[in-house]
């Protein structure tokens, strides 16, 4: 072989490393960079089912503090319509029926609450599952940075084998370069 073959084969090993070196470190960047993407858009989901949590919570008080007022409304017209027909709204069934209506709507008042409850939980459980992602695509990224870090390396003394391999084969054969 001639000495600018040689010399070029050289080169061209080393340069293969080189490029196998910023590829695997860009790769890992890209990776990173994904991954804190990533992470960032499960922290923003977070917020929003938190936000969601707190109105949920906000317009349940709201809907069951209706239920009582309609609840309220209803045993005031049935005490009036007791009373216009002549009956003792403060005794016997009437006060039974009072007793029932009232029980009802409470029953509908907690009803509300329980729902609501509920509903709050379900945006508090999504905010606690986008939180873990969000944990799950910042170790993506470190691990993506170590990750690149280590092909690098690898990429490295691959390179370096694969020269150092050529090298001592041209000097077997006595090849200058």
């Amino acid at each position: 072989m001639c000495v600018p073959m040689a010399a070029a084969a050289l080169a061209l090993t080393a340069a293969s490393s080189a490029f196998g070196v910023g590829s695997t470190i860009m790769n890992a960047q890209s990776q990173g960079a994904a991954a804190s993407y990533q992470a960032a858009v499960a922290r923003n989901n977070a917020i929003i089912a938190d936000n969601n949590a707190t109105y949920a919570r906000q317009a349940g008080a709201v809907q069951e503090a209706q239920q009582r007022q309609k609840t309220a409304g209803f045993l005031g017209s049935m005490r009036t319509a007791q009373a216009s027909n002549g009956f003792d709204v403060n005794s016997g069934s009437n006060t039974d029926l009072q007793a029932g209506a009232a029980a009802v709507g409470e029953t509908d008042a907690l009803t509300t609450r329980s729902n609501t409850a509920r509903q709050v939980l379900g945006y508090e459980t999504q905010s606690s599952n986008f939180t873990g992602q969000a944990g799950a695509f910042d170790a993506q990224g470190t691990n993506a940075g170590i990750a690149g870090g280590f092909g690098a390396l690898g990429s490295v003394i691959g390179g370096a084998s694969a020269f150092t391999n050529q090298k001592w084969q041209f000097d077997q054969k006595g090849v200058k370069y």
